[in-house]
């Protein structure tokens, strides 16, 4: 009877994690999708908080799972011998063979974590080198064909507010607060026009010059250009923004 109880306790509470894996699963694919940390908070949590929660309740249904197949050791490894037609065993090894499943799983689980920490590499210099190395070209002018784009009177001078929302949808998640992948972030304008002696990836009222328009329009050449080329529209209205001084507010605004 009690051995029972445990078992449905077991159960119901498998049930409840699995939902809430559900529901926090959720919340880090839809509403708060990858790039929204730094703006968006839900309920008061941020994404990187609700990834923590489902981290948690992820560690907490392993080892009820683990308990679940303890409880269960018997029962499988019966139904297991009758599959494979082996002879009945006369000795009880319940504890010991469940104590096996415990210690496989620590040492996948931490031989998992182990190489994931080792693996993780930062950007070699030599890439930065080369990219740091295309944009100075790209700066002095050595890209040839490139076609000069005049944007400043085509209406209202746009202003960073204007633009960030495109980089923020589309360049936030590899080069924000977390990743800044080639020493680039877009969440801070100062650093793209001045970037403490290194060249700058904007110029005030040259887009064509500015690197950064060469690599969303796709003239420059990257590592991964399809995903940091951007429509032409957006292309479009980063342009008249910088041509027209990439200014970060206008005076009454």
């Amino acid at each position: 009877m009690q051995k029972t109880l445990i078992n449905t306790l077991v159960d119901l509470a498998v049930a409840f994690i699995l939902l809430g894996m559900l529901m926090t699963g959720y919340v880090i694919k839809f509403p708060l999708p990858p790039g929204t940390n730094k703006k968006w908070m839900l309920w008061g949590l941020t994404r990187h908080q609700w990834g923590e929660i489902h981290f948690w309740i992820s560690a907490v249904l392993l080892v009820l799972i683990v308990v679940h197949i303890c409880l269960h050791w018997t029962w499988i490894v019966t139904v297991i011998r009758q599959r494979l037609r082996l002879p009945k065993t006369t000795q009880k090894r319940t504890l010991p063979d469940g104590w096996v499943v415990v210690l496989t799983l620590i040492i996948v689980c931490g031989g998992f974590a182990l190489l994931a920490h080792l693996g993780v590499k930062n950007i070699s210099e030599s890439q930065s080198e080369e990219c740091r190395e295309d944009d100075m070209e790209l700066s002095k002018g050595k890209v040839q064909g490139s076609v000069k784009h005049d944007f400043t009177n085509q209406g209202t001078a746009l202003t960073w507010n204007d633009v960030y929302p495109i980089l923020e949808k589309s360049c936030l998640s590899c080069h924000g607060p977390e990743k800044q992948r080639g020493n680039f972030r877009v969440d801070q304008l100062r650093g793209m026009i001045s970037s403490a002696g290194k060249t700058a990836w904007i110029i005030p009222g040259n887009a064509e010059e500015s690197p950064l328009i060469g690599i969303v329009s796709g003239r420059k050449k990257t590592a991964l250009p399809s995903q940091h080329r951007l429509p032409d529209t957006d292309v479009a209205r980063l342009r008249q923004w910088i041509d027209s001084g990439a200014v970060h507010s206008v005076p009454g605004r």
